[in-house]
């Protein structure tokens, strides 16, 4: 069986492997959003996102080989939901060897308040190794994180573009020109670039 290390699942691959449907215990009704399928020390998992009573709530759900729900749901992370904000979301990454993985999560900032990234970094035995909030130290409007990478020691990394205004006019001009590439670690303290 494929570990969460790839997360390279969809719902017929996960459900063709006992040529049932998946059981969702009701859970679609009450607003959870399915994020993610996979398999971690060769069990069979849904990742879910609950948005309720001003929180966003990211969890882990055991299914059997008859894919019924087992036991009860795992709390992974969870943020606060702006009044009215209703955004922001949740993802999954693993180290390459499958020992570790992290729940990543974006908290959408207004104009004047940039977005807030959070993490939490875990074991295969699901204990708890790190987590931490950070902000990025370059101007929202002109950089995003590229990519999320976890080693086999349970390090975060991000990569981050940082754009310049572009002074291009025309029509069919960018709006942002390419400045730098960073590589960050990201701790719960602090960002080292």
């Amino acid at each position: 069986m494929t570990k969460i290390g790839t997360l390279a699942f969809g719902m017929l691959y996960f459900c063709h492997i006992s040529k049932k449907k998946l059981d969702t215990n009701g859970w679609e009704r009450w607003g959870v959003s399915l994020r993610r399928l996979g398999f971690f020390q060769s069990k069979r998992f849904v990742f879910l996102s609950d948005k309720n009573e001003g929180e966003n709530i990211f969890y882990m759900q055991e299914y059997g080989s008859d894919l019924t729900p087992k036991g009860e749901a795992v709390e992974l992370a969870k943020y606060t939901l702006e009044k009215g904000k209703s955004r922001g979301a949740f993802s999954i990454i693993s180290s390459r060897d499958g020992e570790f993985f992290s729940v990543i999560w974006t908290i959408p900032g207004k104009k004047e308040n940039p977005d807030t990234y959070g993490f939490k970094v875990f074991d295969k035995e699901l204990t708890e190794v790190s987590e931490g909030l950070y902000k990025l130290p370059y101007d929202g409007n002109l950089s995003s994180i590229s990519s999320h990478y976890l080693s086999n020691s349970g390090d975060y990394f991000i990569t981050v573009i940082e754009y310049k205004p572009s002074e291009k006019k025309g029509l069919f001009r960018s709006y942002k020109d390419y400045k730098a590439m960073h590589i960050i670690h990201v701790t719960p303290d602090n960002l080292e670039n």
